[in-house]
């Protein structure tokens, strides 16, 4: 993985999880490493102790030797973040956290996540399964500040 794209997926979710978007931030994002991105999943912490490969891994199916090689998960706490406002902590600090790094791309489906690295200049892309993010009044202010700015390289729409 010499000189590969360096991307990191910010989730504020403890992995792994049950819940749908857990499962699905983990099989993108493993297929991504597949392809030869290196890729750190940034998450609060692990939901069971141990070594984050293999509980992840055991969790979704996958056993620690066929693991891509260019995923990492990195755990930022050892709390998990349950509370709305613990959510929101974490994906404040997403920058502190990330941009000492040379990512070339931070990818999350967190709005705090993305307007905290747009805020502080790095690049990010992010993603929305919401169809009311472009109309609820409560995402007005995020779009106003998110959108149009250089550091939001893109939005993944689903």
């Amino acid at each position: 993985m010499q000189n590969a794209f360096r991307l990191a997926y910010s989730c504020h979710d403890s992995f792994p999880s049950g819940d749908t978007n857990t499962q699905q931030i983990f099989w993108t994002i493993a297929e991504v490493a597949r392809l030869g991105i290196a890729i750190d999943l940034l998450i609060p912490s692990l939901s069971e102790p141990g070594d984050p490969r293999a509980t992840v891994g055991s969790y979704y199916g996958v056993p620690v030797d066929e693991w891509p090689a260019g995923l990492q998960i990195v755990t930022a706490d050892d709390r998990r973040a349950g509370s709305w406002l613990a959510k929101g902590l974490f994906d404040s600090r997403v920058p502190q956290r990330l941009g000492s790094h040379a990512y070339d791309l931070i990818w999350t489906r967190d709005v705090v996540a993305a307007a905290a690295c747009v805020h502080r200049g790095l690049p990010v892309v992010f993603e929305t399964y919401r169809p009311d993010l472009a109309t609820r009044a409560r995402f007005a202010a995020w779009r106003a500040f998110c959108l149009g700015r250089p550091h939001l390289r893109g939005l993944i729409l689903h």
